[in-house]
């Protein structure tokens, strides 16, 4: 019994440690999305594009949860600002991808990131 015990005390702590980093990663998102002009939600949404390359709305909409619609009027606001473009699908011209503009994110959103990936990569050299 005492193991079982002892698990379900780490369990529980491992799960206070997991809302920590959720809690903390999504400050870090607004703040980030703050600095960058945009909300956080347009943040996410464009880190899952810098995550995972060019994708359609419908793609982005699966990546994310968001509903079709609420992922073009995301698309729309970064376009404006010139986080991303819409180019044709050379494949199926039908098709349109969403691009991200990575000179205007290196220029305008990295600074604000790359300490934080700088202190990761230290802390992993640790291990």
């Amino acid at each position: 019994m005492p193991n079982n015990l002892k698990i379900n005390e780490l369990t529980q702590e491992l799960n206070r440690q997991f809302r920590y980093t959720s809690a903390n990663a999504v400050m870090f998102s607004q703040v980030i999305a703050q600095k960058a002009g945009i909300n956080s939600t347009d943040n996410e949404c464009l880190d899952f594009l810098l995550l995972n390359g060019p994708a359609t709305a419908g793609q982005l909409s699966e990546l994310t949860g968001l509903t079709t619609g609420a992922v073009t009027a995301v698309i729309d606001r970064l376009e404006k600002i010139g986080y991303v473009k819409r180019e044709r699908d050379s494949a199926d011209r039908r098709k349109v991808i969403v691009v991200p503009n990575k000179e205007k994110i290196n220029r305008e959103i990295m600074p604000h990131v790359m300490p934080m990936g700088m202190a990761m990569a230290a802390l992993c050299a640790e291990y």
